[in-house]
C-alpha cells in the first residue's frame, strides 16, 4: 500500500492487487451529513447526484454510458462523514476510468434545471420521511449510550431541545 500527498493536499492511496484484471477508484471527499446544519440537510447528497449530471465535456448521462459501456460500473454514496464517488471496471480501461471521475468532480455543470430537479427531490424526501426519521430518531434517543457523547457524530445524533432541531 502506497499513500502520496500531492502538492495541493490531495492524499492518493494506491493498494494494489494483481489477483484479477478489474480496478476500482474511489475519490473520498470529507464531508457529509453530519456537517449539514438544520437548513441544509440532504444538500451532500444533492451534490453528490450533480456530479454525474453533466459536466463541459459530458452531457446529463454521459458519465454514466462511457462508464457502462466499457464494463464498468459507477455510482456514490454520502454518510455521516464522508462523500464516496467510485468507478469499477476492466483495469484495461484505467485511463478512461480515471479521466471520466476526475472530470466528474472537477468540472461538474450544477446546471440549474438538473439542480432544482434534485433540491426538490431532497425536500421531498425530507418530507416523506420526517415521521419515520422521527421514530427513529425517538427509539435512538431512548437507547443512546452516554459513552457516545464523545463520539465525533454524536453532533448528529444527539437529542436537541424541544424547539430546535429537524423535529
Amino acid at each position: 500500500m502506497l499513500l502520496h500527498t500531492l502538492p495541493n493536499g490531495l492524499q492518493v492511496l494506491l493498494l494494489e492487487k494483481r489477483t484479477a484484471p478489474v480496478l476500482s477508484f474511489s475519490a473520498l471527499v470529507r464531508v457529509g451529513s453530519a456537517d449539514e446544519n438544520d437548513s441544509e440537510a440532504g444538500l451532500s447528497h444533492v451534490i453528490e447526484h450533480m456530479l454525474f449530471k453533466g459536466t463541459p465535456s459530458r452531457s446529463v448521462g454521459a458519465i454514466a454510458s462511457e462508464v457502462e459501456g466499457a464494463g464498468g460500473d459507477i455510482n456514490a454514496y454520502t454518510s455521516f462523514d464522508q462523500t464516496v464517488y467510485y468507478i469499477n471496471m476492466a483495469s484495461r480501461f484505467s485511463d478512461k476510468g480515471l479521466e471520466i471521475l476526475a472530470d466528474a468532480i472537477q468540472n461538474p455543470l450544477f446546471d440549474s434545471t438538473e439542480l432544482e430537479r434534485e433540491n426538490n427531490k431532497r425536500i421531498e424526501l425530507l418530507g416523506c420521511k420526517v415521521f419515520e426519521i422521527f421514530l427513529h430518531r425517538k427509539l435512538l434517543d431512548a437507547r443512546l449510550p452516554s459513552s457516545i457523547s464523545r463520539h465525533t457524530h454524536y453532533k448528529s445524533l444527539a437529542p436537541k431541545p424541544s424547539g430546535q432541531g429537524r423535529w
